[in-house]
Order: structure tokens, then C-alpha cells, then sequence
């Protein structure tokens, strides 16, 4: 609802058919950031070049971003295909000093510099079965892909609090 405290659910919480559209905010943190929850899916995106970034995704039933309507897009070598972009696979998130350090790679389109949204998931997450939404911006960080389209990053997110048993996704 309005006040964001009762779930209003639909099939589809926000539906892109078009290109280029812009759902949250382009520097994330900032106003214009959505509540995207207790939907089938979260934000389902069609065309390409849209940007979805900074928004409160979580609680959906099945993805909290589908590109392409068709489920789960895998990563592919090189990230070839027009509608969807690879998503990072993150090998470690822990609490060090007053941040996140956030360990991982993304495998995408070589020679190219990429910025990396990264959002906490409360411990109860059914992960590894579930791929993670996006609770809760923590931060951002540019990944740059080398010419065989392999970015390997290591990032301290400074100055957030996570809770107990978090999870990041990216």
C-alpha cells in the first residue's frame, strides 16, 4: 500500500515492455527508489536497455527481476544476448571494520566498465534454492571487464550495518 505497510499483491509488480526505461533511481540511495514486493515477480523486463537499480525488491515468489519472462536467464560466455545483462556471482560477504567486503566476478561483454548494485538479504533467505532479490541497497562499486570479459572484484562497502546471517546479492 501507499504507506508500505500492507502487501498489495500482482502477478507482475512492475512490467517493461519498451527500452530504456529507468525503474528506482540512477544513483541509488537516493529519492525515487520503489518498494517492489509480495508480487508473483517482482519487475519483469522485456526490452532492453532498461535500468532497474536502488529499489527495495524482496518477498516475491518467484524472481525479483526476470529479464526476458521466461525465468531464470543463465550467464552466458561473453553475454551475447541483447536482453539481459549477466549478473555477478559473489563467493563472499562479510562484515570487516564498519562495512561489507564483497568478493566475487562477473563474466560479461569484454572491455567494459559495469556498475555493481549490491543489496542485503535477511538470513532466512531459502538460499542456495532461491536466487536472492534486493532488500536493501548497501552500495555501489564499477567492475571493468578485461578483453576476455572477466571482471574479478573486491569491494569494501563502507560505513552499513547488516544483520546477523545476512546475504548479498549484487
Amino acid at each position: 500500500d501507499a504507506a508500505g505497510l500492507l502487501p498489495i499483491p500482482n502477478t507482475k509488480g512492475i512490467e517493461l515492455g519498451g527500452n530504456g526505461a529507468l525503474v528506482g533511481t540512477a544513483a541509488p540511495g537516493g529519492p525515487g527508489a520503489n518498494v517492489i514486493a509480495f508480487n508473483a515477480v517482482g519487475v519483469v523486463a522485456t526490452g532492453s536497455g532498461n535500468t532497474i537499480r536502488g529499489n527495495a525488491i524482496h518477498d516475491n515468489g518467484l524472481l525479483g527481476i526476470d529479464l526476458g519472462s521466461n525465468g531464470v536467464t543463465p550467464n552466458d560466455i561473453g553475454d551475447g544476448d541483447i536482453d539481459s545483462q549477466n549478473f555477478p556471482n559473489i563467493s563472499s560477504a562479510v562484515v570487516e571494520g564498519g562495512g561489507v567486503r564483497v568478493i566475487g566476478a562477473l563474466e560479461s561483454t569484454p572491455s567494459s566498465t559495469f556498475d555493481l548494485d549490491f543489496y542485503e538479504e535477511p538470513a532466512c533467505s531459502r538460499f542456495p534454492q532461491d536466487y536472492l532479490e534486493g532488500g536493501r541497497w548497501l552500495g555501489t562499486a564499477p567492475a571493468t571487464t578485461d578483453g576476455a570479459g572477466h571482471a574479478a572484484f573486491n569491494v569494501l562497502i563502507p560505513s552499513v550495518t547488516v544483520d546477523p546471517g545476512f546475504r548479498v546479492t549484487a
